[in-house]
């Protein structure tokens, strides 16, 4: 078994990301064939909503969500593009949440794949403009 190299310290910026990429679940087996008392239950497991075997798992270690898989050379096209979708959205909502943080309200451009191309921050009690 092999970490991917990416940290999050958020559960909530986490979940959020996820969302709409698959079918998540709390304390559930990466590999659906194995028993319970063979194998680790993660935290939170995102499943491909098409297809069950293909899972991505989250366990909390010392406050850092850490996500794990086994050989990476073996993920299937799936769990690769849902993972680097994480990335990215964890990274904008982060960003987003310290513009709110500031101040600011926020405006996500997100992508029919679920990539979050860009975050605008707009003064407090102003309408955004379409950007389309």
């Amino acid at each position: 078994m092999s970490d991917i190299s990416t940290d999050y310290i958020s559960k909530e910026l986490l979940v959020k990301a996820m969302a709409g990429l698959g079918t998540l679940v709390e304390k559930a087996l990466l590999h659906p064939y194995e028993t319970r008392s063979l194998s680790v239950e993660y935290d939170l497991v995102l499943m491909n909503p098409n297809n069950g075997d293909e899972r991505i798992a989250f366990n909390n270690k010392n406050g850092r969500w850490r996500q794990e898989a086994i050989d990476i050379n073996c993920a299937g096209t799936w769990t690769t593009e849902v993972s680097k979708l994480i990335q990215n959205r964890y990274f904008m909502f982060e960003q987003q949440q310290k513009m709110i943080e500031g101040g600011w309200d926020t405006g996500i451009v997100e992508l029919e794949n679920g990539m979050i191309e860009e975050v605008h921050a707009f003064p407090k009690n102003t309408q955004p403009r379409s950007l389309h």
